[in-house]
């Protein structure tokens, strides 16, 4: 025989019960975890349930629930039948008299097939995709987002495995090739080109320093060495390629004898030929042996 629980959340400001449930664990346990549930909840506004905004209430006025034993139900196998049915049973009692916050009637909760009910009935859908991004609008969502994330990249053992998954997937061509193609595509706007180069500038303004005294630490390794000089050799026999303009076919020795003559950014004629650029103040150039 399996020893259960069928207990309630009670308002310390009421003593009303508000919320029915089973376990099977200790009552101090099953309440620390509710506790937890809708700590981790707020961060995602649209989940949160009726208990989780009562729970969320209390700890604004710095209380918490009360739990209470209500009946001990004895069950005969692990499948818990005894303890379910009676879960249902009190439910449908204290609804009758009370203000419970539970969703369901009892049982083990929504099933995976009448959530996919639920989603697809375009009303009920639209009006959840309404609340979600209703609440992706505001700052104190994208504030408990990004600290939320924040403290899980700080836990050593989750990062370490994030890496590797990233890393693992991040090594199939399919993905590199989809990832490439959506990079592509949002640097085509001129919205996107314009936030990147800002983001950049900001980025570099703001830890300048740092990776400045980065590189000459770099530099200063007998590797750091060979690799700046590999950097430097190769950007200098790439200036030194031969290329020509394809709107005037007009011929250079080097990008740099291109800009003199055109008047135009050498460093401007070196990103169109690498990729980073369509164009040079309208001109496009291409390497030829």
């Amino acid at each position: 025989m399996i020893e259960g629980y069928i207990y309630g959340l009670i308002d310390p400001r009421t003593t009303e019960i508000r919320y029915v449930g089973r376990t099977i664990a200790s009552l101090a346990f099953r309440l620390m975890h509710h506790i937890a549930e809708t700590q981790r909840f707020q961060t995602n506004a649209w989940k949160t349930s009726h208990k989780h905004n009562w729970i969320i209430n209390l700890a604004r006025d710095g209380l918490k629930p009360e739990i209470n034993l209500l009946k001990t139900v004895y069950s005969a196998t692990e499948e818990l039948t005894e303890l379910i049915s009676e879960e249902e049973n009190t439910i449908a009692e204290y609804k009758k008299g009370g203000r419970l916050t539970n969703t369901m009637d009892g049982g083990c909760g929504w099933t995976s097939q009448q959530l996919k009910d639920l989603w697809a009935t375009p009303e009920w859908r639209e009006k959840q995709q309404q609340i979600m991004r209703n609440v992706y609008k505001t700052d104190d969502y994208k504030v408990k987002l990004i600290m939320g994330r924040k403290k899980l990249w700080e836990n050593e053992s989750y990062r370490t495995t994030m890496l590797t998954t990233l890393k693992a997937e991040y090594e199939k061509p399919e993905v590199r090739e989809h990832r490439l193609a959506r990079l592509r595509e949002a640097r085509k706007s001129d919205s996107s080109r314009l936030n990147t180069s800002e983001a950049s500038k900001k980025s570099w303004v703001e830890t300048r320093e740092k990776r400045i005294a980065s590189i000459k630490v770099a530099c200063s390794t007998p590797e750091g060495k060979q690799t700046r000089l590999r950097c430097i050799n190769k950007a200098v026999q790439a200036n030194k390629r031969k290329i020509r303009c394809l709107e005037t076919g007009h011929k250079f020795e080097s990008a740099t004898e291109a800009a003199k003559q055109m008047k135009l950014n050498r460093k401007a004629i070196n990103n169109q030929l690498c990729g980073r650029a369509k164009s040079t103040a309208g001109f496009h150039f291409s390497y030829y042996d």
